[in-house]
């Protein structure tokens, strides 16, 4: 508990040192064109003095409204440093804020926030905020009002307010109109339809072509498949006749060889039965087949009348060999015959009594 109350101690004598060590000696200001009305761009140039003995980490320098203590303009630091017995010069840019105070001047207060790095972990990255307190003051400005009732006799930027005439700025993506700011249609094309993009602060309907969808307040172009094709803004289905494929998003003739045939949009290889071939789509006679065979078959026959024939002849010679006369009476027998038809000799007795011999 000791301890604890020792490091709060030290780390509040710390910050307390690196705050007070920090001076602001003068702020100055400059509008526009000389017009420190409000919304005309302005800068503030703060004059701060270091006169501690360590150096300061800047991290914001705020001007706050004394009542309200709501920030008015900031700037925010990183790696600045004012060391021990520098001076120098921060300015602020920003845009002139209405006035606070009596509706014709503007009060602030200056604050310097800087980073109190100590090397305990759990301290480290700390900031902390001293503000001034003197208060300071823009002059009171009659001069750059004009007076007025309404605002017809202001200018189209400015607005009657407690009869006076004040200048006014609109925001980025606004315009003036009727002395007020009127907010544009759109400033980017995430503020239209999906279908529509920003163009000239006005929503444009966007006009795809046929292969392209709508994405992103963009048109994108479509990518279909090669049995899809492109029909308002989407990809369909192709639907193409029998002897057509699907092709290149596509309906295209099919170009089937001779031995093929089409079946559900493909070309198919025929199995013709015997003796049939595929030929123009369908399956037709073999004639060179059927011509093999007629030429194999006559090729048989032949060979075989002219073996026949070749048989005949030798038959012949086997006949005329075997005739012979008869021995008794010379008659000229058939072959085997076993009897002489003219005188009825007995051939085999003659045959075998040749044999004895």
């Amino acid at each position: 508990m000791k301890f604890r109350l020792f490091s709060l101690f030290l780390l509040m004598t710390l910050l307390v040192i690196g705050i007070s060590s920090a001076t602001i000696t003068d702020i100055e200001y400059e509008c526009a064109e000389d017009d420190c009305t409000e919304g005309n761009l302005a800068n503030w140039s703060i004059f701060i003095h270091n006169e501690g003995e360590t150096a300061m980490d800047l991290n914001t320098i705020r001007l706050i409204d004394p009542e309200t203590q709501i920030t008015i303009v900031s700037k925010k630091f990183t790696n600045t440093s004012i060391f021990e017995g520098d001076k120098i010069i921060i300015v602020i840019d920003d845009i002139m804020p209405p006035p606070n105070y009596l509706d014709t001047k503007l009060r602030y207060k200056p604050c310097i926030r800087t980073n109190v790095a100590i090397d305990w972990r759990y301290l480290y990255g700390i900031t902390m905020e001293s503000c001034d307190f003197e208060t300071y003051e823009m002059p009171d400005r009659p001069l750059l009002y004009r007076d007025c009732e309404n605002e017809v006799v202001c200018n189209f930027n400015e607005i009657c307010r407690n009869s006076k005439c004040i200048r006014f700025r609109c925001g980025e993506c606004q315009y003036i109109a009727a002395h007020m700011c009127v907010s544009h249609r759109c400033c980017a094309s995430v503020d239209c339809w999906e279908n529509e993009k920003c163009v000239d602060n006005d929503c444009v309907k966007l006009i795809c072509t046929n292969d392209e969808y709508i994405s992103e307040h963009g048109c994108s172009k479509l990518v279909c498949k090669d049995d899809e094709f492109a029909y308002n803004h989407e990809c369909i289905k192709l639907v193409c006749a029998d002897d057509e494929e699907a092709k290149e998003n596509k309906c295209k003739k099919l170009d089937c060889a001779n031995n093929e045939f089409v079946l559900d949009n493909k070309c198919v290889p025929f199995e013709c039965p015997f003796l049939r071939s595929a030929r123009d789509g369908q399956c037709v006679v073999h004639r060179g087949f059927i011509y093999t065979l007629i030429l194999v078959f006559l090729v048989v026959i032949g060979l075989r009348i002219t073996a026949f024939i070749v048989n005949k002849k030798q038959d012949v010679k086997r006949y005329k060999k075997a005739i012979q006369p008869c021995p008794n009476c010379g008659v000229k027998l058939k072959p085997y015959a076993s009897v002489c038809p003219a005188c009825r000799y007995d051939i085999k007795k003659f045959k075998k009594q040749n044999k004895k011999r």
